[in-house]
């Protein structure tokens, strides 16, 4: 098991090998994810007067705003606490999640849902009991072959035969009797 930063772990099955998880992630990591994105956007953005990196984070919410900086963090926490979620879950998840950010607010747990593909259960039937039914059913079917290529051979041995026999569909017998 992980170390958990999220709570209120929902998961409800849906159709087509889908499953949906509702939950929330730590105000701590949400916290420590906003520091990861003001220092991410810091680098990205051209601001005149200052080198890229070294952007203050005052300047920062100034230009962009409060929301985009948060919506950059959650993606970062999201990042972060996904997998963990997977593993702690057992959730077989293929292909890329579904997101949706349902609460975020600084110094609060991060409110999320994401809808996701899972590996497809299925069962194997019995396939010793099926292979048994179906050799049952085909030996039926050849019992009177076998009975008539005996009956054949009997008569083989009392006077001269010829025997013709073609396809998997039928069977057709010639016969030649000497006097």
């Amino acid at each position: 098991m992980t170390d958990k930063q999220y709570s209120n772990i929902k998961i409800t099955p849906l159709k087509n090998s889908e499953v949906e998880i509702e939950g929330e992630i730590s105000a701590d990591i949400l916290q420590s994810s906003h520091k990861a994105a003001t220092k991410r956007l810091s680098e990205t953005l051209e601001i005149p007067g200052f080198r890229k990196g070294k952007v203050p984070e005052s300047v920062i919410k100034q230009r962009i705003g409060e929301y985009p900086i948060l919506e950059d963090a959650a993606e970062i926490a999201l990042n972060s606490e996904y997998p963990n979620i997977l593993i702690d879950h057992k959730i077989n998840a293929i292909g890329r999640p579904e997101i949706t950010v349902t609460k975020l607010a600084l110094g609060n747990p991060l409110g999320f849902k994401i809808k996701t593909a899972i590996e497809p259960q299925f069962s194997i039937p019995d396939y010793k009991t099926i292979a048994k039914k179906i050799t049952e059913k085909l030996l039926q079917t050849m019992l009177p072959t076998k009975r008539l290529m005996t009956q054949l051979k009997k008569l083989e041995k009392i006077k001269p035969i010829t025997i013709f026999i073609s396809s998997k569909s039928w069977i057709g017998v010639i016969m030649l009797i000497r006097k």
